[in-house]
């Protein structure tokens, strides 16, 4: 870890790789579409670990999907933010 405030747990996670905060997708998608709860369950699968390490987060808690240079991704929201996206 580059800085001892870093969470080991995020770097071991396959869901927090790069971005602490995004979750990335692969699979038909565009941009502003909203991922079934189906493929956030397999997301939140691969976690490992427990309540503790990692908090019970919903499906409301992100956003739609987004597009960089490395492909599709949703990305925690804060709390009180509203997603943006125009096909809600």
């Amino acid at each position: 870890m580059s800085s001892k405030f870093a969470s080991p747990f995020m770097a071991k996670s396959p869901l927090y790789t790069g971005h602490p905060k995004r979750i990335r997708f692969q699979g038909n998608y565009e941009v502003g579409d909203l991922p079934s709860e189906d493929d956030f369950e397999v997301k939140f699968k691969q976690i490992k670990g427990d309540s503790k390490t990692h908090p019970q987060l919903s499906v409301q808690d992100y956003s739609s999907i987004r597009k960089d240079d490395k492909g599709f991704y949703v990305e925690r929201l804060e709390k009180g933010e509203e997603d943006k996206s125009d096909k809600l």
